[in-house]
């Protein structure tokens, strides 16, 4: 019989930590979540991977190794990633990696060190930090404009400089897909994309 990879779903909380290498446990970066939405899709996306790896592998000493720490109830629960790779229930490895575990590794990537050209997951409230500024997804709203047929949505973003000053982003999506806007911060300008990057390749809805 596989071992699943939770006997219990009731998660609460997950912690994920970058350490500087597999035989170094110097933390990197750490960041917690509560937030429901994602610890809910996060764990359907590991159960979507092969929980009966197929392969051994052997790490040397400055392996990348990335520990997501799941509390369950009582109980916590530590899945890891080494060198980019997830091991199983099974303490093996999947040869082939498939799109789920390749997207979660870049997610986890992008939170933990964000970069203006990384597709980031829209978490609601998680500052991410770029070296000039940070931005914030607040959420969005919803507006239908009964009885005309017109409905609309907004989402929200919070730009904070480094010295303090606020400005508020909005991108709104309908008739019409959401369209890219520029804000400056200083005197550089950014593009904040939530339909396609700057490749023209489509984002999907939960990424901006």
């Amino acid at each position: 019989m596989l071992r699943p990879w939770f006997e219990n779903r009731n998660c609460s909380a997950v912690t994920i930590t970058k350490y500087t290498s597999i035989s170094k446990h110097t933390v990197e970066k750490s960041l917690s979540f509560e937030n429901t939405d994602f610890i809910e899709g996060l764990v359907g996306r590991i159960e979507r991977i092969l929980p009966d790896g197929d392969m051994m592998i052997s790490f040397g000493p400055d392996a990348e190794h990335i520990e997501l720490c799941f509390e369950i109830e009582v109980l916590i629960q530590k899945i890891h990633f080494y060198s980019k790779k997830i091991k199983t229930p099974s303490t093996g490895f999947n040869s082939f990696r498939s799109q789920d575990e390749l997207s979660i590794y870049r997610d986890i990537d992008a939170i933990l060190f964000p970069e203006v050209s990384k597709n980031i997951l829209k978490l609601k409230d998680l500052e991410i930090s770029f070296p000039d500024f940070s931005i914030t997804y607040l959420g969005s709203t919803y507006r239908d404009e009964a009885p005309v047929s017109l409905s609309f949505t907004t989402d929200k973003y919070l730009i904070l400089d480094e010295k303090g000053a606020e400005q508020i982003v909005e991108i709104t999506s309908g008739q019409l897909p959401p369209q890219p806007v520029t804000f400056k911060v200083g005197n550089a300008s950014f593009v904040l994309n939530s339909f396609q990057n700057n490749s023209g390749d489509l984002l999907n809805p939960n990424y901006f």
